[in-house]
């Protein structure tokens, strides 16, 4: 692809026994996909991500130290377990339950296959082998993960990164709550709209009834960081976007589809 160029640094050996669907051999300690808009950095030993824009800033890194210790702050996690969405009320209105098991989180890459723009990775995350393909066009990459071997069958996947100190987030579809997220957990499942005790009540998880703020009938898995960058996460799964709420310099989406895909949107500078 014009103005592309793959970059692979620092070889050392990773290996996952002989099992060749886990993979072995050598892998690069990162890799590096470039276009004239970001530049991504995919560490392998732990799995990360990092994303640069056309000047170098880096404007979504990792979720930082003690990350992916089965706490769902990985870069990209998944977990067994069960979780259910029902009707609750009265047509339209929800409730949803999940028991989830730990996070798998922690990955280490034991094969790589780069092309012109795009990289393939297999990733032992403990619990079996994780394949995970990123692909980069002009101004966006697009992350594409599921299960291949080992282990129970996937309940729920999860996407990680830092929070800047004073980064805000904005979207998220019709929103009723607030125009920064920062601070909130809102999740993405369309509602009738909430009924409320009136204007002069403070929100709270029953106000609007039954859902509390967050409620709307048009959730969008999208939203743009005013650190410059766009996130969509790619499913109609029951999912939930953490900003900054279980720990002030991170953030996360989850959701309880089988498989995961994501994009990350950095403009021309």
């Amino acid at each position: 692809m014009a103005g592309m160029r793959f970059i692979a640094v620092l070889l050392v050996v990773c290996g996952c026994g002989n099992d060749p669907l886990c993979g072995s051999g050598k892998v690069e300690a990162s890799y590096t996909l470039s276009n004239a808009s970001m530049t991504v950095v995919i560490a392998t030993a732990p799995y990360s991500i990092t994303v640069s824009d056309a000047a170098g800033n880096v404007v979504l890194a990792p979720s930082g130290a003690g990350a992916g210790s089965g706490d769902g702050y990985g870069t990209v996690g998944w977990t067994t377990g069960k979780a259910s969405v029902e009707k609750y009320v009265d047509q339209g209105y929800f409730t949803f339950g999940a028991n989830l098991d730990a996070w798998r989180d922690h990955g280490r890459v034991v094969s790589a296959t780069p092309s012109d723009g795009k990289l393939d990775l297999v990733v032992e995350t403990g619990d079996g082998c994780v394949e995970i393909s990123h692909s980069l066009r002009d101004g966006a990459l697009r992350v594409e993960a599921h299960r291949v071997k080992g282990g129970s069958d996937v309940r729920a996947w999860e996407v990680a990164f830092a929070a800047g100190s004073d980064e805000g987030f904005l979207g998220l579809g019709e929103r009723y709550d607030s125009v920064d997220h920062r601070g909130m957990a809102l999740y993405n499942w369309p509602e009738e709209g909430g009924l409320t005790e009136g204007e002069d009540v403070p929100g709270s998880p029953g106000n609007p009834f039954p859902n509390g703020p967050t409620m709307t009938y048009y959730p969008v898995p999208f939203f743009l960081s005013t650190a410059g960058y766009g996130f969509w996460l790619d499913t109609t799964y029951f999912n939930q976007f953490e900003l900054a709420t279980e720990s002030p310099d991170r953030w996360r989406a989850w959701e309880i589809g089988p498989t995961l895909a994501f994009e990350v949107y950095v403009p021309h500078t």
